[in-house]
């Protein structure tokens, strides 16, 4: 731990895991820090990110994912970039900064997961003058390969508000069928408020219809 340094619980952002070795880091906002835990919750190291980021207090590591190649992606909730580091951030080593364009103006990233295919799955949440105050989107990103520094562009593939109530949505999490499909869940905060929701929804995922989808909103543009 840093000296002088007082991380504060409610300000986790995101979370990510490595399934080898039960290692997990937490992404904190306003503090702009990424904290390494061991598989017994263990403190087991932080890195500040006072210096390297710009980011505003509120708008902090929303999403994080450990990728299978050992590398790890932090995208801020404000968007616009994203940091593409070549293994734990903990453990040294600069990030790639990277362009991150949301595919629908007022649209920001609130979580993220790497699907078999390698390809970020993500939430994308809006503002809006409504009740609860919420817009959401699933939408799918390739990444750049190792070594690259190529935009992230993800693309719209579900109005999440045509198939759930609407609601902030913050967490995601999917399992692999054996039809290839994905079973994928999403969790919704609160905020301690009385006019929202703490909902779990659950949606199957059919990465190929996605594509066919992709395919036909391309030919029509």
């Amino acid at each position: 731990m840093a000296p002088g340094y007082e991380m504060d619980l409610w300000d986790i952002e995101s979370a990510t895991v490595d399934p080898d070795t039960g290692q997990y880091w937490l992404g904190f906002e306003a503090t702009h820090a990424i904290h390494r835990y061991s598989d017994a919750s263990e403190a087991a190291g932080v890195r500040l990110l006072d210096g390297e980021v710009e980011w505003s207090l509120n708008s902090g590591a929303e999403a994080m994912v450990r990728l299978r190649d050992g590398r790890f992606v932090v995208i801020p909730e404000g968007g616009g970039e994203a940091l593409l580091y070549p293994g734990d951030p903990v453990g040294g080593g600069s990030a790639s900064v990277i362009e991150y364009a949301s595919p629908e103006r007022g649209f920001s990233v609130t979580e993220a997961v790497q699907l078999p295919d390698g390809r970020l799955l993500q939430i994308l949440r809006d503002v809006v003058l409504d009740v609860p105050p919420f817009a959401a989107r699933l939408a799918l990103a390739d990444l750049p390969m190792d070594g690259e520094t190529e935009p992230i562009r993800p693309k719209v593939t579900l109005d999440i508000e045509s198939l759930a109530p609407p609601e902030n949505y913050e967490g995601l999490a999917y399992r692999e069928r054996a039809d290839g499909t994905l079973d994928v869940w999403m969790i919704s905060d609160d905020n301690q408020s009385v006019m929202q929701r703490t909902l779990l929804v659950k949606l199957r995922f059919d990465p190929v219809k996605a594509d066919a989808f992709h395919a036909k909103q391309k030919a029509r543009e």
